[in-house]
């Protein structure tokens, strides 16, 4: 397993060119926003103590709405073409986004 800071630039350009797959499958901008956030904090990972709370209540707002669309392709549109991968796709966007937002505030807290 390498760590980030070992990564080459194709590596990084490989993961970006994934994730933009991933948004022309989903053609969600909420999932557009979401994975911009994840991007910008993966390639400068500090954040500016006044701009903790906020990010925080953006990453969770987010994570909401996607725990809200997964179950909405749990329940109204299982049948729907992709239902699955949708549904699936939100709940793991969901999952990162309160660990993001998680780790924010522990490092926030801690200084670590």
């Amino acid at each position: 397993m390498t760590h980030d800071y070992e990564k080459t630039l194709l590596e990084y350009v490989s993961e970006v060119t994934e994730l933009n797959e991933l948004s022309k499958h989903m053609n969600d901008p909420i999932v557009d926003e979401a994975m911009g956030y994840v991007v910008k904090l993966s390639v400068k990972n500090t954040v500016p103590f006044q701009a903790v709370a906020p990010l925080v209540v953006k990453l969770e707002a987010l994570a909401g709405q996607c725990a809200l669309k997964a179950k909405y392709y749990m329940v109204w549109a299982k049948t729907e073409t992709n239902a699955g991968q949708k549904k699936n796709t939100y709940l793991t966007l969901e999952e990162s986004l309160h660990n993001l937002a998680n780790a924010i505030k522990h490092f926030n807290k801690t200084g670590n």
